[in-house]
């Protein structure tokens, strides 16, 4: 396959097809080093997000834009717009902007003009790799949009939203509708094993962007071909180079992103070769074969120039001995010399046992709040629930021939591939459509990820019950679908639990149900299922809106009467201080009482003693007055008598006297 160099004149002339609506176009690092592309199709106060996930062999602008291209004419020739291929106008993107929501998507990594695992177009290590791309990718969003990373140089013109998280739908065609439904499945793993465990795992999210919402051609010709040389170093390429670039450069427009790494990958160790094979590690000769086309078709008039920063995100390398498995569209390499390195199988093939994967649960708690993303919807287009040549999932020729026998395949030949195309049956239009389409992969995939594809389809149904309940999945299928066969979408439709499931059978759009002739019913469907989910949202934010403003009212009066409170509350304190005083005083006023009424205790036990003294003498003063008067009662007697005595005595002295003087007269 024939690899192509970047130099700076194919960086300043624009050989790819320009992108119509005017998205905002990115780079986004995975865990793994890898870039990928980005778009977003942004619309002000957005009413929610809705994230597109395309299929395999495809890429977002191939699903879900309008692509230019006429029927043949009468002479037998089509005719094609190599400049303007994918239109915007009346597309899927176009309809969901028109009805206020913002969309996002990515090209996963292998696909479109997103790098690939070891150069390998149209294959990844582990289906799970992918699916760590996807939420990678919309936990940036919603960090994004909810202004939670941003500084005043927003690298979007998006209304931050008030900070709040707005709802996001996902939808995928084909494979992208197995990414979808494995996403809900590890979000309603994650809220169990969260609720049951109690344990807290923190959930790195890979968000380093190579955001430029102008013009991707204003990065620096020298800075590109900088990266490129440092991944692609003609003499040391190893182990370490991918994560090299990733650890030297990532360009961005915002100033906190946050690099991390999140795995929902089966293997606790992806890394693609190991110290020990010498076979792998001896073919260090490999080139990066990348597909960046950094000179991506955007506006010329740029006017904000990206800057660059260190990543310190962790990232597992991968040993790139295998060749550059590309097709005629032009790749981004660093030299031509790459080999098939056929030999890594030992290390490489998918393993189903516990040395090589972890389990569900383990898996799971390699995230951390999954819910933040807001999912309330996820529709499921042609869905990877069942490959018409392998059979349904759970049946015995799944279970017993087509799952070991691609193990098998996968271990022996990792990097065989299969036939380009596996026939199936489409309209004229979807041929030309993909003969002429320059980014879609065409030469089949690797037997390593047939297996993983075959395998993810079993644990999709395997974990059915762990379907999230309060989130709505639509499913539609064609019946005449000759890759994905709409039974597999019966099969599940009838397997799972969810309260808002519903399944959308059509006929005669086979596969490519979003650019099949009569798309235009499917998309009216699906519009109006997501607007009728979002009215719902609505409703009940409106009813939330009402109780907050209550809230609020209620907030307000309980802080006036918190102050009134507070106020009462200091005057009290007030009162409280001055009846502590007046307490105080009292107590000492009580404390002076009280010595004095000890004092006067004892006064008056003294005066007691001393009343009780002076009773004792009153008594006996009493008694000696009682004998005084006696006495003198006896003394009165006597006195009496004496006076008697006297009397008797004087009468007798008159008489003695008159018997004197007579005596005197006789003498006489």
């Amino acid at each position: 396959m024939e690899e192509i160099k970047l130099n700076s004149d194919e960086l300043k002339n624009n050989t790819i097809s320009k992108l119509d609506g005017n998205p905002k176009i990115g780079w986004f690092c995975n865990k793994n080093g890898l870039l990928l592309k980005t778009y977003g199709w942004v619309v002000k106060n957005a009413i929610g997000i809705i994230y597109l996930i395309h299929g395999l062999t495809s890429h977002t602008r191939l699903t879900f834009m309008r692509i230019n291209i006429k029927v043949p004419t009468s002479s037998g020739d089509v005719i094609v717009d190599n400049d303007n291929y994918y239109i915007y106008k009346d597309s899927w993107i176009e309809k969901f902007n028109q009805n206020g929501y913002s969309v996002y998507a990515l090209d996963l990594q292998g696909h479109g003009e997103s790098q690939a695992w070891k150069n390998i177009r149209g294959s990844a290590n582990r289906f799970d790799d992918l699916v760590d791309d996807v939420i990678d990718y919309m936990n940036h969003i919603q960090d994004e949009i909810a202004n939670e990373n941003q500084t005043d140089d927003e690298s979007y013109d998006i209304v931050p939203a008030k900070k709040k998280r707005l709802p996001m739908y996902i939808i995928g065609h084909s494979m992208g509708g197995g990414i979808a439904i494995r996403i809900l499945q590890l979000l309603r793993k994650e809220k169990e094993d969260r609720i049951n465990s109690g344990d807290e795992h923190d959930y790195k999210k890979c968000n380093i962007m190579l955001d430029n919402s102008t013009n991707a051609n204003e990065i620096s010709n020298a800075m590109v071909e900088d990266m490129i040389s440092d991944m692609c170093d003609m003499n040391s390429f190893n182990d370490n180079s991918v994560k090299h670039i990733s650890d030297k450069y990532c360009i961005t427009n915002s100033k906190n992103d946050d690099p991390g790494t999140s795995s929902a990958s089966t293997s606790a160790n992806t890394s693609d070769s190991t110290s020990t094979n010498t076979s792998a590690n001896t073919s260090a000769n490999m080139r990066a074969s990348t597909r960046v086309n950094i000179g991506a078709s955007t506006s010329a008039n740029a006017s904000v120039r990206p800057k660059v920063i260190k990543s310190t995100s962790k990232v597992v390398s991968a040993n790139n001995n295998s060749k550059d498995n590309t097709n005629e569209n032009k790749i981004v390499s660093a030299n031509n010399n790459s080999k098939d390195s056929t030999n890594e199988k030992a290390n490489d093939c998918s393993s189903d046992t516990p040395n090589a994967s972890t389990s569900e649960s383990e898996q799971v708690k390699k995230y951390k709040n999954l819910d933040k993303l807001n999912i309330r919807g996820c529709i499921s287009l042609s869905g990877m629930l069942g490959l018409t040549i392998v059979g349904q999932p759970g049946s015995f020729i799944f279970k017993y021939i087509y799952i070991p026998v691609t193990k098998l395949m996968s271990y022996f030949a990792p990097y065989k591939k299969t036939i380009a195309e596996f026939p199936y049956k489409t309209s004229q239009f979807i041929e030309n459509v993909f003969k002429y389409d320059k980014f879609r992969t065409t030469d089949g995939i690797t037997y390593k990820y047939l297996h993983e594809i075959i395998k993810t389809m079993g644990k999709l149904f395997d974990n059915a019950k762990n379907m999230p309940k309060d989130i709505p999945l639509l499913l539609i299928h064609s019946k005449d679908d000759g890759i994905c066969n709409y039974k597999g979408s019966k099969s599940y439709f009838d397997k799972i639990d969810v309260p808002g499931k519903e399944l959308y059978i059509v006929e005669g759009l086979n596969h490519s149900t979003t650019l099949e002739s009569g798309n235009e019913d499917v998309l009216k469907k699906v519009v109006d299922w997501i607007n009728s989910r979002n009215k719902n949202t609505n409703e009940i934010k409106k009813e939330q809106k009402i109780k907050k403003k209550k809230a609020r009212e209620d907030a307000k009066k309980a802080k006036e009467d918190a102050k009134k409170a507070k106020d009462d509350a200091k005057k009290a304190k007030d009162d409280a201080k001055k009846a502590n005083d007046d307490a105080k005083k009292a107590n000492i006023n009580a404390k002076k009482a009280n010595i004095n009424a000890k004092k006067a205790n004892i006064n008056a036990k003294k005066a007691s003693e001393d009343a009780k003294k002076a009773n004792d003498d009153a008594k006996k003063a009493s008694e000696d007055a009682k004998k005084a008067s006696e006495d003198a009662k006896k003394a009165s007697e006597d006195a009496k008598k004496a006076n008697e005595d006297a009397k008797k005595a004087n009468e007798d002295a008159k008489k003695a006297s008159g018997n004197a003087k007579k005596a005197k007269d006789k003498s006489k």
